[in-house]
């Protein structure tokens, strides 16, 4: 079907029906997207700031262990991010 007549051009009842069942669907995909965004953010923050303080941990424990091993003596071990 297509959309492109003359706007005084009559349009049977059931291409109205389906014109006006398209809107809805139009209206409803849109506001959806829009859900759909925001849900998307808010678990990208939240992850955002859970990231950061596991990194904060991970890095407190690295320093740790170092430490631990510089107190006792004992040999550093070559891998890691360093």
């Amino acid at each position: 079907m297509s959309d492109e007549r003359e706007p005084d051009a009559e349009r049977s009842p059931a291409e109205q029906r389906v014109l006006t069942l398209l809107t809805l669907l139009r209206a409803e995909a849109e506001q959806g997207d829009r859900r759909l965004v925001g849900s998307v953010m808010r678990h990208v923050r939240y992850q955002r700031t859970l990231r950061e303080v596991l990194i904060t941990i991970g890095s407190l424990a690295e320093a740790v262990t170092h430490g631990v091993a510089a107190i006792l003596g004992l040999p550093r071990r070559s891998g890691g991010n360093a």
